[in-house]
């Protein structure tokens, strides 16, 4: 029974991933939809479960400047995944972390209420998607400025990617100085990425000292 019902749910969230993308004109892997709008780079995670007669819909979206991917790689010499399909940007293994626009969950003990609230989940999450952009383009001069000063996760998660991206948007901006200091005040930070038995991180670090004055 629980199979059959969780067999429903993947066809259903491909359903709605299929049709929201058309809408939307974007595309998507493995259902995940996913755009280039302007400078940044979005994806999107729609995510139905049913567990002890409970369906939870669960949306999920991150954000981050496209150039990032593309240093990210330079800096961790594997610069030929520029070449790849834009896809990679999306759920690829070595790929830089994003900024999460929102995270949504709704419930319902009705599987007849699943598409409904994929809809409401949809919706909640295009808008804050409108206003992260918005809001972007009114405070900054570009994204990656926006990145400088990203903040630690909230709830005791791992500040790792936070730290990794204020590394990335300092190092965009050549100011090897700052990228050190960040890189030196979370020592233990390793970004969570390893390339030839050396961290992301030490990449960076590495990268710094070379080209700072």
């Amino acid at each position: 029974m629980k199979n059959t019902i969780k067999k429903d749910l993947q066809n259903l969230n491909k359903s709605f991933v299929k049709e929201y993308v058309k809408m939307h004109k974007y595309k998507s892997i493995a259902n995940w939809p996913y755009a280039k709008i302007d400078d940044a780079f979005i994806w999107i995670l729609f995510h139905p479960t049913y567990n002890k007669g409970i369906f939870t819909v669960r949306g999920l979206s991150g954000i981050k400047p496209y150039s990032f991917d593309d240093l990210f790689w330079d800096l961790f010499d594997m610069s030929s995944n520029k070449n790849e399909p834009i896809s990679l940007r999306c759920n690829g293994a070595f790929t830089c972390p994003s900024d999460y626009v929102c995270r949504i969950e709704r419930k319902t003990e009705n599987f007849d209420d699943v598409y409904r609230l994929l809809n409401e989940v949809a919706q909640e999450n295009d808008a804050e998607i409108e206003k992260y952009i918005s809001e972007t383009k009114e405070k900054y001069e570009c994204i990656e400025e926006r990145f400088l000063t990203i903040p630690d996760p909230p709830d005791n998660r791992p500040p790792d990617g936070a730290v990794l991206l204020r590394v990335l948007a300092n190092i965009y901006f050549k100011d090897y100085k700052n990228a050190l200091k960040i890189i030196n005040d979370y020592p233990n930070i390793t970004g969570g990425f390893v390339n030839q038995g050396k961290t992301i991180m030490q990449y960076c670090k590495d990268f710094c000292l070379k080209n700072r004055e």
